[in-house]
């Protein structure tokens, strides 16, 4: 949503976006990279954690 700006006179000199809405969105997206880069650290430790399983038991 923007808001309009008026000047001295009264008259619209144009629109600006709220810092909040963008301060959110740059939020947003960190959150859904972060949280694509945690979902692929723990598919990384579970790969390591299930081959090593498997090693222990291919070596029982």
């Amino acid at each position: 949503m923007k808001i309009p700006v008026y000047d001295k006179n009264g008259e619209l000199e144009g629109f600006v976006e709220p810092i909040s809405e963008t301060a959110a969105d740059s939020a947003k997206g960190l959150g859904i990279i972060c949280g694509f880069l945690l979902i692929g650290a723990v598919l990384v430790w579970l790969f390591n954690f299930a081959k090593s399983v498997l090693n222990l038991i291919a070596h029982w």
